[in-house]
């Protein structure tokens, strides 16, 4: 929406091109700002058109800014109403005008959902997130616990819950409402409430076609068998990304015994084994999550990290994961390990998978050649950023990024949480605080660490929030890295770009620094190494 100007610009115009340092030089800005004068006589004053070009021009790409929300208030089926809630509450101008500055996939959201950029601004982007307990009796109001709503109804109603809640974490984040830790475990609770009403779905669905499965404890006694996902990776330990995959895995009491049977549509169905029935579980549930809609999905599901990984079955009993581990578990897997919780099913069961695995994750004593298995995988980052536009273009695997933080906070874990059980911990920024209670840090490599993390992960939720892709890229078109470096308050491209490099390269430092001393042979596991 456009409109042309006048021959002499009418007096409440000039006004605000007055008051608005630099507005006279993007003549396409005035003629939009007439055109919205028009079009909203009675909402857009004068007064809040000023704040309005005000805000539009801090933004990281005023253009976009203005063409978002042209586009946003002509899908909008009371396009006045935004500007009646600025006129309340003026201070909201700069929330909005962020948001579709800097993300086109949130800006496509609210386009095809207007109403909650209200619900955004007049509630929700102030608020603290809500509590699990909140979340998810808000999702399960919204699924009305109907058994017979179909799995497709159920899936759509999984991605919308998802997606405007997504609005909600991104628009907080975008704003600097929140920090990064906060965003990140704002985002893996959200998981956790989707993956919980997605196995209560599946549950309600299978028991009605096969019945309950049952099997027999180690006291003799029947009961019914109980399963449980496994949140990995950074949903484990509440570090989830604004576009990441949720890595799962899932798990089961016993292969041993079978479901009670169904009569389904006045047919009976016959029992099927335990291990038939939670395989069919698993997919039904990865699908339902990870499923694609009209509008994407909930979630990505990645189930790579299972006991041999895309080969493995999708679903295994108790047994069997303490099995695998004790004969095959390899170091990858151990690390992999690290942040493993128990986020949906069976609490039960799940603490007993936590203390099937203990062990295996951290040994008491980590011998010459576990340490030689270490440091094969730090040789295999290297070759990973052995590309050297990507070694310094990407944040998380390039030299000094995300990877090197957390690598070389979970080799210490590896190599001394056995012996120092305050090192259990699945969350990266706690762990460097407690490396550095016990003497393994020195605070200054700690605060080091810790800002360039938090700067790191920062600049990942920057980058996935524009297009709502997984990306770890820095941007290669002149308009998104000159976006991205106004976002960080820099004039130029180049000027962000080098600091990004003095800031990577001080964390490339310290990791091969420490790396080499500490674990470069020869070196004796029984000793504590110098900080």
């Amino acid at each position: 929406m456009t409109g042309r100007l006048p021959p002499e610009p009418p007096t409440w115009l000039s006004d605000i091109i007055a008051a608005v340092p630099g507005l006279d030089a993007h003549p396409q800005f005035i003629s939009d700002i007439h055109a919205l004068h028009q079009r909203f006589p009675d909402a857009a004053t004068t007064d809040l058109l000023t704040r309005f070009a005000k805000c539009l021009l801090r933004t990281a790409e005023p253009m976009r800014a203005m063409n978002h929300l042209l586009r946003y208030l002509d899908a909008s089926a009371a396009p006045d109403a935004l500007w009646h809630q600025w006129q309340q509450h003026p201070e909201h101008v700069t929330y909005a005008l962020t948001v579709f500055a800097e993300s086109s996939f949130l800006s496509a959201m609210l386009c095809r959902h207007p109403d909650w950029l209200l619900w955004l601004l007049e509630d929700a982007i102030h608020k603290p997130s809500p509590a699990p307990e909140a979340l998810a009796a808000e999702l399960q109001h919204q699924l009305q616990h109907d058994v017979r709503q179909a799995g497709a109804e159920v899936a759509d109603t999984l991605r919308a819950f998802t997606h405007r809640h997504l609005m909600r974490i991104g628009a907080q984040d975008l704003n600097d409402l929140v920090d990064i830790e906060t965003a990140a475990a704002a985002l893996s609770t959200l998981a956790d409430t989707v993956v919980q009403a997605g196995v209560d779905h599946c549950q309600r669905e299978l028991e009605a076609e096969h019945g309950k499965p049952m099997f027999v404890d180690e006291t003799g006694e029947q009961r019914p068998c109980g399963f449980c996902v496994i949140g990995m990776g950074k949903l484990g330990g509440y570090e989830l990304n604004f576009s990441s995959d949720i890595d799962l895995m899932y798990v089961y009491d016993s292969y041993e015994g079978q479901t009670s049977g169904a009569v389904r549509n006045d047919q009976w169905r016959a029992p099927i084994s335990n291990h038939e029935y939670f395989v069919k579980f698993s997919q039904r549930l990865t699908n339902l999550i990870g499923g694609n809609g009209p509008e994407g999905q909930a979630f990505r599901v990645d189930l790579r990290l299972r006991p041999d990984g895309t080969q493995g079955q999708l679903a295994l009993a108790l047994l069997a994961y303490e099995a695998y581990y004790t004969r095959f578990g390899q170091t990858w897997e151990q690390m992999a390990l690290l942040k493993a919780r128990p986020i949906a099913g069976d609490a039960r069961l799940g603490a007993a998978f936590m203390a099937l695995v203990q062990p295996f994750v951290y040994q008491r004593h980590l011998d010459r050649e576990g340490l030689t298995r270490i440091q094969n995988m730090k040789r295999e980052i290297d070759a990973q950023i052995a590309d050297k536009a990507q070694s310094h273009t990407n944040v998380k695997l390039g030299l000094g990024g995300i990877r090197e933080i957390e690598f070389f906070i979970q080799i210490h874990q590896l190599i001394y949480g056995g012996r120092y059980p305050e090192l259990q911990d699945r969350q990266s920024l706690s762990t460097l605080s407690k490396l550095q209670a016990a003497g393994f840090l020195s605070p200054e490599v700690e605060t080091l660490l810790r800002e360039r993390y938090i700067y790191l992960r920062r600049l990942e939720h920057r980058l996935q929030m524009e297009q709502g892709s997984q990306t770890h890229t820095l941007p290669r078109q002149d308009s998104s890295r000159q976006r991205l470096a106004r976002q960080y308050g820099f004039d130029t491209w180049d000027a962000f770009y080098q600091d990004y490099l003095d800031q990577t390269q001080t964390v490339h430092d310290v990791f091969t620094r420490v790396f080499d001393h500490n674990l470069e042979p020869p070196w004796n596991p029984s000793e504590t190494p110098a900080t």
